[in-house]
């Protein structure tokens, strides 16, 4: 997935760290929602086991155990803290290896809708890989959350067209979410190719709709971040569908 490697030998790779299920609070079960390209296209799957048995497959044992486990241990200790409630802030020195644990994340729950097309750019996976920081273009905010949102995740594409004519290229524009406890994560995941005026537009509805609740760690150029405003379940559904969000879409039960 990340190393292009064909020979090493693969590895199921947890979407979060199996050792990280003791000290955070989730439930037994979770709701996975995937969105098309298309403003009605829909997967609600539910899964009768915790986001922290979901497993990815497609990576490396050699990258399993190495770097993506690095970047697991790099944030431990916040994640668990902020998903707890205990942490209302993130100390300067913590953005970039929290950027890039989300982006690891991201990019490995995009991979679960490859099936069907939905995932983000290889080219990501790779740059990830090969730099071991986020991607140039990605973006990374984050939330705390009274309450438990989108456990499971869900995964949104959309294609901006870069023409007015009906043959116009598009740009395509991966979004990720996901809750863990009180620490809410979002991630844009646009190809290397989208331009900077379709990524701007993306950030600046993620900023508007979140009216203050989102917090950018990547890129940033913050010494530090303390979280004030708290972001609900309708601001997190609305972010969640990249439809919703620059499309205006109404929402669905399933999107809350």
């Amino acid at each position: 997935m990340f190393c292009g490697s064909v020979t090493n030998k693969g590895s199921a790779e947890h979407l979060f760290h199996r050792s990280w299920a003791d000290r955070i609070p989730h439930s037994g079960e979770m709701t996975r929602t995937d969105y098309s390209p298309f403003a009605a296209g829909e997967s609600v799957i539910e899964i009768p086991r915790s986001v922290f048995d979901q497993t990815v497959t497609g990576v490396c044992k050699r990258c399993n155990e190495s770097w993506m486990n690095d970047a697991d241990m790099a944030v431990e200790g916040f994640v668990v803290a902020a998903a707890n409630g205990l942490r209302r802030d993130i100390p300067g020195d913590l953005l970039v290896p929290l950027s890039k644990w989300a982006v690891k994340v991201a990019l490995m729950r995009s991979w679960v809708n490859r099936s069907r097309g939905w995932e983000a750019d290889h080219r990501l996976f790779r740059a990830l890989w090969a730099e071991q920081l986020p991607p140039v273009g990605t973006v990374v905010h984050v939330a705390l959350s009274p309450k438990r949102l989108k456990e499971g995740g869900s995964n949104s594409m959309i294609g901006i067209p870069l023409g007015d004519d009906r043959q116009a290229n598009y740009a395509r524009l991966t979004g990720v979410c996901w809750g863990m406890g009180a620490l809410f994560t979002h991630v844009l995941l646009p190809g290397p190719d989208v331009p900077a005026r379709v990524r701007n537009l993306a950030t600046r509805a993620i900023r508007r709709t979140s009216a203050g609740a989102l917090y950018r760690v990547w890129p940033s150029d913050r010494r530090s971040i303390h979280f004030g405003k708290m972001i609900d379940a309708q601001t997190a559904a609305r972010i969640g569908n990249l439809n919703h969000l620059l499309l205006g879409t109404e929402l669905r039960e399933s999107d809350v």
